[in-house]
């Protein structure tokens, strides 16, 4: 999948997330653990994503 746009940082309880809607398919990356999850599916990215100050998140290299 290719990330076509950043749709929405959602920060529940202050921590902040990203959610990436491409077609059907909703991405939702957490920061600071290796879990994220595509269509409510969990997955394992490999490595922790960082989350470093507004809109910069920093995702594993074979997944970003």
């Amino acid at each position: 999948m290719y990330l076509m746009a950043i749709n929405d940082i959602v920060e529940n309880d202050k921590t902040p997330e990203l959610v990436v809607k491409h077609n059907h398919e909703i991405l939702e990356i957490n920061v600071f653990t290796s879990v994220s999850y595509l269509n409510g599916k969990p997955f394992d990215l490999g490595s922790v994503v960082v989350y470093i100050e507004k809109n910069i998140f920093y995702l594993p290299k074979k997944n970003g």
